[in-house]
């Protein structure tokens, strides 16, 4: 909110208070309700909405203890803004550990699944489908 405060007087966020009010003079003279009678009817409502920030602007970043409020303010604002931040990583992060584990999950059953074909092998179902191969290759061999 000070940000906007601060862009309303078109200055910078480090600017001193001679600064500030040079801004608001500038702008008040530009903005002044009286400049503008002349003008058409929403001409001279743009005027005074555009004179009633730049008062606000002024009377906030003017005043010494009601800046330093907005900064309390804006402070208290990022803190809950960095909580929630910290809140979706650790939602997030906690997802992740959950898609991790199922992907664990299926890397352990898999890997049963190959032990379990290992000890199929080695019960001798492996020895025989070679032997099958050599004699095969050998009738072959021994016909040719």
């Amino acid at each position: 909110m000070t940000k906007e405060f601060y862009q309303i007087l078109e200055i910078n966020e480090n600017a001193t208070a001679e600064e500030i009010k040079k801004a608001y003079r500038k702008l008040a003279l530009k903005w002044h309700p009286d400049k503008w009678s002349t003008k058409s009817l929403e001409e001279r409502a743009k005027a005074n909405e555009e004179m009633q920030k730049i008062n606000k602007a002024y009377e906030v970043l003017g005043d010494e203890e009601k800046k330093e409020d907005m900064m309390r303010v804006k402070l208290v604002f990022s803190q809950q803004e960095i909580a929630k931040v910290l809140r979706n990583m650790w939602r997030e992060w906690m997802n992740n550990m959950k898609q991790k584990e199922k992907i664990l999950k299926k890397i352990r059953n898999t890997k049963k699944d190959s032990e379990n074909t290992l000890s199929f092998r080695d019960r001798g179902h492996n020895k025989r489908r070679s032997f099958v191969k050599w004699s095969l290759r050998k009738a072959f061999q021994w016909h040719g």
